[in-house]
């Protein structure tokens, strides 16, 4: 949600979507919480736009009625219900589509899930500028990447999975930091870690609590094409 949240500028008009049924929709408290934590560090605060929350079950059309014709109207919806997706992107597209909101730019946040959607058409990711976050990405443009890749189909004769590259990470990252702090788990040996398909950056959820890796990628689509925000 700190990815998310940092990416958001201070003068756009800020929603968040609570679908009754979506099994994620605690989500939208993260998001809340770390989007006022940014504007809390801030110098001026008062530059910041506020985010309204939006508790909804079918009724999409109040998502319309929220739109601001000269603002961003920046959407965070974490809802996997595809029917609910499918209705919201018709209705958000359709309504861009109309005269009257020629000029109303709108940028979705939502899920991963939505990639699987073969009912969706990608003019709708592009035209309601779907943003998601993820938290694995192998870039297989990388000269270590395929390095890798080509050694692992040398020694296996398959082609490596999303598993392989996630596995490889974690072990070289943990066992390294175990072969030089004799540890896994302390500051010193839970450094900051980029690997091949995610990146490590660990921090204590609490005194008496464990740790939990806050590094993430955020994608969007740019001339149709998915592509990673560096």
């Amino acid at each position: 949600q700190e990815v998310l949240a940092s990416f958001i500028a201070n003068d756009e008009n800020l929603l968040a979507i609570e679908y009754e049924k979506s099994n994620e929709k605690s989500l939208v408290d993260l998001y809340v919480n770390a989007y006022n934590d940014k504007i809390l560090s801030s110098e001026d605060t008062t530059i910041y736009s506020s985010i309204k929350v939006l508790e909804m079950n079918t009724n999409i059309v109040n998502v319309v009625s929220q739109l601001k014709l000269d603002k961003n109207n920046v959407i965070f919806i974490p809802a996997s219900n595809q029917t609910f997706i499918t209705n919201l992107f018709n209705n958000l597209t359709t309504t861009l589509n109309q005269k009257t909101y020629k000029d109303c730019k709108v940028t979705l946040i939502g899920m991963e899930d939505w990639m699987k959607y073969e009912n969706i058409d990608l003019e709708y990711f592009q035209k309601l500028n779907v943003h998601y976050c993820s938290t694995r990405f192998v870039d297989e443009q990388d000269s270590l990447t395929t390095t890798f890749i080509k050694n692992y189909i040398e020694k296996t004769k398959t082609y490596p999975s999303k598993n392989t590259f996630l596995g490889f990470d974690i072990a070289y990252s943990f066992g390294n930091n175990f072969l030089k702090q004799g540890t896994l788990f302390s500051p010193l040996s839970l450094q900051k870690h980029k690997g091949m398909s995610i990146d490590l950056n660990f921090f204590k959820t609490g005194i008496e609590s464990g740790y939990e890796n806050k590094s993430a990628f955020l994608f969007h689509f740019n001339d149709f094409i998915l592509k990673r925000i560096d």
